[in-house]
């Protein structure tokens, strides 16, 4: 479509140029130097996974690239830029600083090299705006990866509104209770951070209604808030913004399909639903092509898709000005100007 778009959910190492990457592979010796481009790029899409623990594992390759600071730069800017040749005026990049760090780097001097990146996007004026969050991980018990999780409180501290916007928890959502991270999020209320969190993608409601007690402002997927209506009342109540991402739910069998996907559900309920892509890479979508999706599995009209974008603006931590022009460009399109 060609009105301005915005993405709210939107992971880098998902979202890697696939081409770039292949020629990066090749040259450090992460593949092998006989594997085609296309034998590569199934390793990165994620068409035939069977649930989330194998869509997961198509990040692999993603990570190890990103563990280069050169890399994380290239890859990030080249994310960037080819958002803003998709028309996306504004974005919230995720990235997890502890799976891009190594023993020389630490998440602070890794996540300089995204900040770089953005900077040089400002200064080579490309039209768009961009923010960070900062994922901290769900890796199991939370002794696994404690003081990691800590160091990406700390670090989204402090660069909150110097480049990060939020923070989040990311990872395999049922592989540890959602209770056993509220002492993580209690210490980010304590630093005034704002922050989002996966939940009711692979887990259930109830991780939902957990994440809103912790006092997160927006939730990742969400999906499985329809199983109860107490919970998407919460939503609606609270205003709390559901970031959805069809394909990768469909892909992960957190929905059976783009005609059955509880999108259409939450919308009508009056969630404040938003439409992301989450891993344009591994999920081998990008905006244009949920959005075909929409309008043509779950049917629901041009209309609704900006209204939908309407709650992106809403929610999102774009500058004050690109959220007025956008505003006036949905209205716009709406006939309420």
């Amino acid at each position: 479509m060609k009105f301005s778009k915005i993405d709210l959910h939107l992971h880098l190492d998902g979202s890697i140029n696939p081409e770039l990457a292949y020629k990066i592979s090749k040259e450090q010796n992460i593949i092998d130097n006989e594997i085609s481009l296309n034998e590569f790029e199934s390793l990165l899409h994620a068409d035939n996974v069977n649930n989330l623990k194998e869509y997961l594992d198509k990040f692999n390759i993603p990570i190890k690239l990103l563990q280069n600071k050169s890399n994380l730069y290239l890859f990030t800017y080249e994310l960037i830029e080819r958002l803003a040749k998709q028309n996306v005026k504004y974005a919230e990049i995720r990235l997890a600083p502890q799976f891009i760090e190594t023993d020389s780097v630490s998440q602070e001097e890794a996540f300089k090299e995204c900040l770089r990146a953005r900077n040089q996007a400002i200064d080579d004026n490309l039209d768009i705006e961009i923010n960070f969050i900062l994922c901290m991980m769900v890796l199991g018990d939370t002794k696994n990866n404690h003081d990691k999780n800590i160091n990406t409180i700390e670090l989204a501290k402090k660069y909150l509104n110097k480049g990060v916007c939020l923070l989040d928890l990311a990872g395999a959502e049922t592989s540890a209770p959602m209770i056993d991270f509220k002492p993580y999020f209690a210490l980010a209320t304590s630093y005034n951070i704002p922050f989002t969190i996966h939940a009711g993608e692979q887990g259930g409601s109830e991780n939902v209604n957990e994440a809103i007690n912790f006092g997160a402002i927006r939730i990742g997927h969400g999906v499985h808030s329809i199983d109860d209506p107490k919970v998407i009342n919460r939503l609606i109540k609270e205003k709390i913004a559901l970031e959805v991402c069809l394909t990768s739910n469909i892909q992960t069998k957190n929905q059976l399909s783009y005609q059955e996907h509880c999108l259409k559900k939450l919308y009508n309920l009056g969630v404040m639903t938003t439409i992301n892509t989450d891993n344009m890479t591994v999920s081998n979508i990008d905006l244009d092509d949920e959005y075909y999706h929409i309008l043509n599995q779950q049917f629901l009209t041009k209309d609704d898709i900006l209204h939908m974008m309407i709650n992106s603006v809403n929610v999102s931590y774009a500058s004050f000005d690109l959220k007025q022009r956008l505003l006036k460009e949905y209205n716009s399109l709406l006939g309420k100007e």
